[in-house]
């Protein structure tokens, strides 16, 4: 008699191609492929008992498994093999076989074939052929650049049956009204979040804090939760102290924005293929986890998933830096005795350099409030910088041309995805 509670093993299987043969990409086309498999599954990683990886002759600059231990599979067996030569295959090609523990029957599992390595077998690629939305009903807090341009994109796509919005000042709730970014808005937050599939916080961080209290008593148990914060570990934190069920939150961060702010300038494709980072913990449920991953990928973005801290880590130095950066140079030129002279002769090169400086205060200063000792770190790195340039500089160094260069090739590289 079959006890369908039995955990059994069973094979889950997926293919992707890579962009080159270069390590990032063949690390970055693995990383995807498995978050995929994970997310259409909704896997917990603990019932993954090995991972057995092959790869294409025309690939060898990174054995796909190192992509599995960066994501924390620390405790899965993994196994690499490189395939014999076929004529006609797929080129750059990586293929993965994954056993997993579970309660599902074979036929239950989604395989995941992504890229070019549909043409392996069609019937498995991975996307939505229901043609039903992502979500049934999404309640947006925060109607801001990030939540406005969220609820125009959902509408435009067609990925949620009905948006509902709210945000303190009421001109820019009937703003989001006229701009198409919301059908309706709330009179309350009683009145926004019920009956709502996904709740989204687009609020300032440290507002983040008191709103997770206010709408705790106010959510289903079944309702998801995720937000749109610039800094996870004290957000994700926050959420699973106060919501009842914490295992419903699902944080997230599209990397994905602009210098300028407020309703006014959202726009619908804002989120066309960006980076949008997930922060599940091991409280998450991988229900929820699914879900938001469904919503990212009909937005047109591209989800990663990361550990909290790691995301703060990541983007202390790729996001948050520059924003010091761009406000400390903005400062030194207004506040030179020279300002007038230089900033009337100020360009292309100050302009771009500086943009950033032009966002929200607000969201500045939260930055730095609730992601100050990831900073730090970075923020001291490019003050040493500076002073050995400036050592550089007053010593007519001979040196410099090539720390030009030093920059000047890693930038190039980061440009061609090496």
């Amino acid at each position: 008699m079959d006890d369908s509670s039995t955990m059994r093993c069973r094979g889950l299987r997926g293919a992707t191609t890579a962009a080159d043969n270069s390590a990032e990409a063949i690390l970055a086309a693995t990383r995807e492929l498995l978050e995929r498999l994970v997310a259409r599954n909704t896997l917990d990683v603990a019932d993954i008992a090995s991972a057995f990886f092959t790869v294409t002759d025309d690939l060898d600059a990174a054995y796909p498994a190192l992509a599995a231990r960066e994501l924390g599979w620390n405790e899965v067996a993994l196994l690499c093999a490189r395939e014999i030569p076929v004529p006609g295959s797929v080129a750059r090609c990586i293929r993965v076989l994954l056993h997993i523990n579970t309660t599902k029957g074979q036929g239950e599992l989604r395989h995941v074939y992504l890229r070019e390595a549909v043409a392996l077998r069609p019937g498995f690629a991975d996307v939505e052929v229901s043609g039903a939305p992502a979500v049934d009903r999404v309640a947006i807090i925060g109607l801001g650049l990030m939540g406005a341009s969220l609820g125009m994109a959902l509408r435009e796509r067609g990925e949620a049956r009905q948006v509902m919005g709210f945000d303190v000042d009421p001109g820019v709730t009937e703003r989001a009204i006229e701009r198409g970014a919301i059908d309706a808005a709330g009179k309350s937050l009683a009145e926004a979040v019920k009956g709502s599939d996904l709740v989204v916080l687009a609020t300032p961080l440290l507002a983040m804090r008191d709103l997770l209290a206010e709408i705790a008593p106010l959510l289903a148990e079944t309702m998801i939760v995720t937000d749109l914060g610039s800094v996870k570990a004290p957000v994700v934190s926050w959420a699973e102290s106060m919501l009842r069920a914490p295992g419903q939150f699902v944080g997230g961060h599209p990397m994905a924005g602009s210098e300028k702010s407020g309703v006014e300038a959202a726009n619908g494709a804002l989120y066309d293929g960006c980076a949008w980072c997930l922060t599940p913990t091991d409280r998450t449920s991988t229900a929820a986890l699914h879900r938001v991953v469904r919503v990212v990928e009909a937005l047109g973005a591209h989800p990663r998933i990361m550990p909290p801290e790691q995301h703060d880590q990541a983007v202390a130095l790729a996001s948050h830096l520059p924003l010091v950066a761009a406000s400390a140079l903005m400062l030194t030129a207004a506040e030179s005795p020279d300002a007038t002279d230089s900033l009337a002769l100020a360009a292309g090169g100050f302009r771009d350099t500086t943009r950033v400086a032009s966002g929200s205060p607000r969201m500045a200063r939260d930055i730095c409030l609730t992601n100050s000792a990831p900073l730090l770190a970075p923020l001291d790195s490019y003050i040493r910088t500076l002073q050995s340039l400036r050592q550089q500089i007053m010593e007519q160094s001979p040196a410099l041309e090539a720390t030009f260069n030093t920059a000047k090739d890693a930038r190039d590289r980061w440009l061609s995805g090496q």
